[in-house]
């Protein structure tokens, strides 16, 4: 079970950076749009709802290994 821990760990480490890197590109975007007063064009709002369904999922992906990491965590307080 030490193994699955480090396991889930490290894939939710690795799914929040990738989610980070989508975030902080959402961000970009945004900042742009606002210092040119302006609204996103065509390539930029598709580019935000790629990176939005992206975020989307890396979230579908982090919370059961959350959850499966929580119930190892109570299997091993219960063994103590």
């Amino acid at each position: 079970m030490v193994n699955d821990m480090a396991s889930y760990a490290e894939q939710i480490a690795a799914f929040e950076a990738a989610r980070e890197t989508r975030v902080a590109r959402l961000k970009e975007l945004a900042d742009a749009a606002t210092e040119k007063g302006e609204t996103f064009d065509a390539e930029a709002r598709e580019e935000v709802d790629t990176l939005k369904a992206e975020v989307k999922s890396l979230n579908q992906q982090i919370e059961p290994r959350r959850v499966f990491r929580r119930l190892i965590d109570v299997s091993y307080a219960a063994m103590a």
